[in-house]
């Protein structure tokens, strides 16, 4: 649970609301950009039948952490390994 949501749950009683607004820095964290990578496309494997390597494309990385494509060129793929939600604040009712 991010940290952000889980502070402002606590202390609610059973059938209390609240709205919250949570942060980048207590949900996913500030988008770093840090976390992207440039792959030669020729070390990219080939994805699975019926897809093709292009922005968009989640991958699970050797090291089981997720990536996004981000932009393919002839030469290289650049993959983003940022929670999606990174930088983002969230909005909740509870």
């Amino acid at each position: 649970v991010i940290s952000g949501f889980d502070e402002a749950v606590r202390g609610l009683s059973v059938g209390e609301k609240r709205k919250v607004r949570c942060d980048p820095k207590d949900a996913y964290g500030e988008y770093d950009e840090k976390n992207l990578a440039k792959v030669p496309r020729e070390q990219m494997p080939t994805p699975p039948e019926g897809n093709d390597i292009e922005p968009g494309l989640i991958l699970q990385l050797s090291n089981g952490q997720l990536a996004v494509v981000k932009e393919v060129t002839d030469e290289v793929v650049i993959l983003d390994g940022n929670h999606p939600l990174a930088g983002k604040p969230l909005n909740f009712e509870v």
